[in-house]
Protein backbone atom coordinates (compact mmCIF):
# COMPACT_ATOMS: atom_id res chain seq x y z
CA UNK A 1 0.00 0.00 0.00
CA UNK A 2 1.16 3.47 -0.84
CA UNK A 3 2.24 5.61 2.06
CA UNK A 4 0.46 8.65 0.93
CA UNK A 5 -2.81 8.64 -0.05
CA UNK A 6 -5.13 10.86 -1.73
CA UNK A 7 -8.47 10.94 -0.35
CA UNK A 8 -10.07 13.63 -2.16
CA UNK A 9 -11.12 17.08 -1.22
CA UNK A 10 -14.42 16.15 1.16
CA UNK A 11 -12.19 13.53 3.12
CA UNK A 12 -9.14 15.69 3.62
CA UNK A 13 -10.97 18.08 4.72
CA UNK A 14 -12.71 15.64 7.18
CA UNK A 15 -9.49 14.39 8.18
CA UNK A 16 -7.54 17.80 8.82
CA UNK A 17 -11.07 19.04 10.64
CA UNK A 18 -10.42 15.53 13.16
CA UNK A 19 -6.52 16.33 13.45
CA UNK A 20 -8.02 19.79 14.48
CA UNK A 21 -10.01 18.37 17.08
CA UNK A 22 -6.85 17.15 18.94
CA UNK A 23 -8.39 13.12 18.85
CA UNK A 24 -6.03 11.87 16.68
CA UNK A 25 -2.08 13.07 16.69
CA UNK A 26 -2.05 12.20 12.76
CA UNK A 27 -3.98 11.30 9.95
CA UNK A 28 -2.92 7.83 9.75
CA UNK A 29 -4.91 7.92 13.21
CA UNK A 30 -7.77 8.36 11.59
CA UNK A 31 -7.75 6.38 8.68
CA UNK A 32 -7.40 3.19 11.42
CA UNK A 33 -9.85 4.47 12.97
CA UNK A 34 -12.05 4.54 9.96
CA UNK A 35 -10.48 0.96 9.03
CA UNK A 36 -11.50 -0.28 12.21
CA UNK A 37 -15.14 0.90 12.21
CA UNK A 38 -15.59 -0.51 8.73
CA UNK A 39 -13.74 -3.87 10.17
CA UNK A 40 -16.27 -4.07 13.19
CA UNK A 41 -19.39 -3.07 10.37
CA UNK A 42 -18.38 -6.02 8.27
CA UNK A 43 -18.36 -8.32 11.36
CA UNK A 44 -22.08 -7.24 11.61
CA UNK A 45 -23.25 -7.62 8.57
CA UNK A 46 -21.79 -11.30 8.94
CA UNK A 47 -23.61 -12.11 11.78
CA UNK A 48 -26.76 -10.70 10.46
CA UNK A 49 -26.19 -13.04 8.01
CA UNK A 50 -25.52 -16.05 9.60
CA UNK A 51 -28.55 -15.20 11.56
CA UNK A 52 -30.72 -14.28 8.74
CA UNK A 53 -29.56 -17.75 7.29
CA UNK A 54 -30.71 -19.66 10.47
CA UNK A 55 -34.20 -17.79 10.38
CA UNK A 56 -34.73 -18.57 6.78
CA UNK A 57 -33.87 -22.40 7.55
CA UNK A 58 -36.05 -22.56 10.16
CA UNK A 59 -39.11 -20.97 8.50
CA UNK A 60 -38.51 -23.37 5.97
CA UNK A 61 -38.57 -26.32 8.36
CA UNK A 62 -41.42 -25.06 9.41
CA UNK A 63 -39.89 -24.21 13.25
CA UNK A 64 -41.84 -20.90 13.31
CA UNK A 65 -45.13 -19.28 15.20
CA UNK A 66 -47.25 -16.79 14.15
CA UNK A 67 -46.22 -13.50 16.05
CA UNK A 68 -50.32 -12.88 16.72
CA UNK A 69 -50.38 -15.57 18.22
CA UNK A 70 -47.35 -15.06 20.55
CA UNK A 71 -48.60 -11.87 21.33
CA UNK A 72 -51.82 -13.10 22.22
CA UNK A 73 -50.34 -15.18 24.72
CA UNK A 74 -47.55 -12.48 26.16
CA UNK A 75 -51.13 -10.05 26.72
CA UNK A 76 -52.97 -12.83 28.20
CA UNK A 77 -50.02 -13.46 30.27
CA UNK A 78 -49.31 -9.94 31.02
CA UNK A 79 -53.09 -8.85 32.10
CA UNK A 80 -53.78 -12.01 34.24
CA UNK A 81 -54.58 -10.93 37.72
CA UNK A 82 -53.17 -14.00 39.29
CA UNK A 83 -49.72 -13.89 37.71
CA UNK A 84 -50.19 -9.78 38.75
CA UNK A 85 -50.95 -10.70 42.74
CA UNK A 86 -47.68 -13.31 42.80
CA UNK A 87 -45.22 -10.21 41.82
Amino acid sequence: MAAGLNLGAPFDSFVQAQLDSGRYNDARDVVRDGLRLLERREHLRAAFDRRMAASLADERAGRVRDADEVFDELEAELSDPADNDER
